[in-house]
């Protein structure tokens, strides 16, 4: 019996120590990763402000036949939707939405995820001796008692930051591919 109460009180003690490291934790998480493209800050823009050109290059669809996607009409600009499920229990359904665009500076995302997390992103454009310098940064906020939000908000940074990161590699790549005109890929960018 003394066992057992032990064991009862130890465990409590575990989880008033989680809920209230919990409330300590940060509301919010941001993340950010830089790349220099040999492009134009406008062709960067034109394939970043338009989701045909997305799976080409995203860190989350590039080769990844079991995901789903579609792209709304408009495909480009502010109202563009990008919507994808995924096969498999790895690939997290969601949507991305363009809120704003500032002409070859900045395009401002919503990403929502399983209607539950939602993700403000945004991609900065700057000229560059070597082409255009792209910023890809992204935060996020968790509710005031989403503990477990909280706590996955420790390693989110790192995660989606390796995954920017794999993401710019690859839209440099796209962008700088043989055969890529100035103003981006493909004859109706």
């Amino acid at each position: 019996m003394v066992m057992i109460r032990r064991l009862f009180l130890f465990l409590l003690g575990v989880a008033l120590f989680l809920i209230i490291g919990g409330f300590l934790l940060p509301k919010g998480v941001s993340s950010e990763r830089e790349i220099v493209i040999n492009r134009s800050p406008d062709a960067v823009f034109s394939v970043l402000q338009d989701f045909r050109h997305f799976p080409e290059w995203s860190p989350w669809l590039v080769n990844r036949p079991d995901v789903e996607y579609r792209v709304s009409d408009p495909s480009a600009g502010p109202g563009a939707r990008l919507v994808w499920s995924g096969a498999d229990t790895d690939a997290a359904d969601g949507q991305l939405n363009i809120v704003a665009a500032d002409h070859s500076q900045r395009v401002e995302m919503e990403l929502e995820l399983q209607d539950r997390y939602r993700m403000d992103s945004w991609f900065e454009l700057s000229p560059d001796p070597g082409g255009t310098r792209v910023v890809w940064a992204m935060t996020m906020e968790f509710g005031t008692f989403d503990l477990v939000g909280r706590y996955l908000g420790l390693m989110l940074p790192g995660l989606v930051g390796r995954d920017y990161q794999l993401g710019l590699e690859s839209l440099k790549g796209y962008l700088e591919s043989d055969g890529q005109t100035e103003n981006g890929p493909g004859a109706d960018s």
